[in-house]
């Protein structure tokens, strides 16, 4: 109903300039069947009063317009009234339903990521889960749809703990911060422990609270990971009985680059199992986080049959800036991988310092879908000109294929989380994929 009321509520003043007008013209036809003076002013001071019930009691007979009036500017007067009040009394309710729930999922924070795992909540699980959503922004585009589904909507900054206590997140499974904003999220971990410290006795004694924590930046994850990713002991002066609530910290970008590591191994395109084979070698285009954590998961995953360690070649704007940040959090790295790093003008200029006819397979991640869109383009055609085994097989395959939809080496981009300019042109993808162009939507794993 409160939808409804929202998308309805331009209906309101409307009607009540027209029943400000209709009552002006009633008052018109009274002066005129008892022989008075219409006075404008005094018709609409007088039309105003109909809404207070002040000034309908007039003798004689009356015009069926102001009969009519004179029902309905009260009648829209107790409905301005119960608009102003259904609000507050429809949130003053839900709030009271939710006290009463258990096990129950609180989300912080409507980001893309979140909408998505609210509507897997509803879609796919196995039980029926109750869903108490926080945000800010009420105008938010998915909160109305979200509210159809059955999710509680609370209006309010989940870093405050009157707003998880109304929550009841002593009583919740889960707690998912999830704002764009990786401050906020830690802030609202720590509100929901500073909760569990003030009120154990109103918690679940032998249930967990799972708090599910997005954070993107490498120092901080790595740091919350340390500290805090694992089960606090039940405490007997704070957490009487086996309270407990459980850490847990992920990056949607490093869930992004895990996907796309695992499911595009070089292996799928060259072959890697017999000794005298080349060794992998990866190329990653970008400096972005997922880039970086692209750089990780492919050290940690691309060991093949050869033996042979595998050749990752980094090519980014600021090529100093990421290769100063993965060899200062991870010193050891080139033990296990052989890691190259060249600026983008050096990869696109004359003559190509990294070879060409090496590369397994070609991996995007910028910070812009034009961008993207724009380098993807760029790196088949640089590619296809300065690869000597490269240029003919992609030319075996165009004669096949009429496209170079099978031209080697494959590119896989990955998209950043603002995705719009893809989303536009249907035809861009098609073009893409006739070029062995993939494009992957962050959001969408």
């Amino acid at each position: 109903m409160s939808d409804v009321l929202r998308k309805l509520n331009w209906v309101f003043p409307l009607l009540i300039l027209i029943t400000l007008g209709l009552g002006m013209f009633g008052f018109y036809q009274y002066d005129i069947l008892n022989n008075t003076t219409p006075y404008l002013l005094s018709n609409f001071y007088s039309s105003l009063q109909l809404f207070v019930m002040e000034s309908g009691g007039q003798s004689g007979p009356l015009p069926l317009i102001l009969q009519i009036t004179r029902f309905l500017a009260p009648s829209l007067t107790a409905g301005g009234i119960f608009l102003a009040l259904w609000e507050p009394l429809n949130q003053s309710y839900l709030l009271f339903k939710i006290r009463f729930w258990k096990n129950h999922i609180v989300v912080c924070g409507l980001s893309t990521k979140a909408v998505l795992l609210i509507n897997d909540f509803l879609q796919y699980g196995n039980e029926k889960f109750k869903i108490v959503l926080i945000e800010p922004n009420a105008e938010h585009g998915s909160i109305s749809n979200l509210r159809k589904k059955g999710v509680i909507i609370i209006q309010g900054n989940a870093t405050d703990e009157e707003v998880l206590i109304n929550a009841n997140v002593l009583t919740a499974k889960y707690l998912l911060a999830l704002t764009n904003d990786e401050k906020t999220n830690i802030q609202i971990a720590q509100k929901a422990t500073d909760i569990y410290n003030q009120y154990p006795e109103k918690a679940l004694k032998y249930d967990i609270l799972q708090v599910i924590v997005n954070i993107d930046d490498f120092y901080t994850m790595n740091i919350f990971k340390e500290f805090h990713e694992k089960p606090i002991p039940g405490d007997n002066q704070y957490r009487k009985g086996l309270i407990k609530i459980d850490y847990h910290v992920f990056s949607i970008y490093q869930l992004a680059a895990t996907f796309m590591i695992d499911t595009f191994s070089p292996d799928k395109y060259v072959s890697l199992s017999d000794t005298d084979d080349p060794p992998a070698h990866l190329l990653i285009l970008g400096d972005s986080l997922a880039a970086q954590y692209m750089i990780l998961e492919a050290a940690l995953m691309y060991h093949f049959a050869n033996a042979k360690k595998t050749q990752i070649t980094v090519v980014a704007e600021e090529k100093e800036l990421i290769e100063h940040k993965i060899k200062s959090l991870y010193p050891f790295l080139q033990q296990v991988v052989n890691i190259s790093y060249v600026s983008t003008t050096d990869f696109f200029g004359e003559p190509c310092p990294v070879p060409i006819d090496d590369i397994s397979l070609c991996f995007i991640a910028l910070d812009g879908d034009g961008k993207s869109v724009y380098y993807a383009r760029k790196l088949r055609q640089h590619l296809f000109v300065n690869g000597h085994e490269t240029k003919e097989r992609s030319l075996q395959s165009f004669r096949r294929f009429k496209s170079f939809k099978s031209a080697p080496p494959p590119i896989k981009v990955l998209l950043p989380r603002t995705t719009a300019l893809v989303n536009i042109f249907d035809d861009m993808i098609n073009e893409l994929n006739a070029l062995n162009i993939e494009l992957f939507n962050m959001d969408d794993m």
